[in-house]
């Protein structure tokens, strides 16, 4: 049987609608894909440049200083892979941080147009990416301890001619790889098995099922 390749983003994709997934990894029907702004993915890699300049010396930048603990990690992994199976999750961490007692802790970055609702905000994607993360460090020899970090960037009021402000939000959050492997051997079961039923809640099935229709 082919060996299945599954991804954080891929996983959430299965949460969002079992059908849609199925239909997109067996039938290669791709859904429609919304536009994204460049800033975020030039604010990204400003953002990433920035950390490298700290990496060697061991050090957490000064605009993360007290707000996330330990140090960066020496090597960042551009992306992490695990054999599950004889399937394969991966991903790509954005930061990872290595605590005092040796643990580490993946840390990821979100821009956001304003400030968080609540000082802990937190959504169903971003917990599983988080503890998929989890999960890959521990299936690469990096142990963790049921934490991440998740650093929010948005702009704030000034005065602009002097460079557009940025308000930077750390967020700790506990995460499981029991539960990012859960959901790895649902997705990849329900991949092996027949057409599964819709998420009533799904308004791609229709045209992802007139797509496979026309084919």
């Amino acid at each position: 049987m082919k060996m299945i390749k599954l991804s954080p983003t891929s996983l959430n994709f299965f949460l969002n609608c079992p059908l849609c997934f199925w239909l997109s990894m067996n039938k290669v029907i791709d859904t429609p894909g919304t536009p994204m702004a460049t800033i975020m993915n030039g604010l990204d890699r400003v953002i990433k440049e920035y950390m490298n300049r700290y990496r060697p010396h061991g050090k957490i930048p000064p605009f993360l200083e007290g707000k996330v603990p330990g140090k960066l990690i020496e090597f960042l992994p551009k992306s992490l892979k695990a054999e599950i199976g004889g399937n394969v999750l991966s991903g790509r961490l954005d930061e990872c941080l290595v605590l005092d007692d040796g643990d580490h802790a993946p840390l990821d970055h979100k821009t956001k147009g304003f400030a968080l609702k609540s000082g802990n905000e937190m959504n169903d994607a971003y917990q599983l990416q988080m503890d998929c993360y989890s999960l890959l460090l521990n299936e690469n020899g990096h142990q963790t301890n049921g934490v991440g970090y998740i650093v929010y960037y948005y702009p704030d009021f000034g005065e602009l001619h002097e460079g557009i402000p940025f308000r930077v939000h750390a967020v700790k959050v506990k995460t499981d790889p029991k539960k990012a492997l859960k959901v790895f051997k649902d997705a990849v079961k329900c991949l092996e098995g027949e057409e599964p039923k819709p998420n009533k809640e799904c308004g791609l099935c229709e045209y992802v099922r007139e797509r496979k229709v026309h084919r």
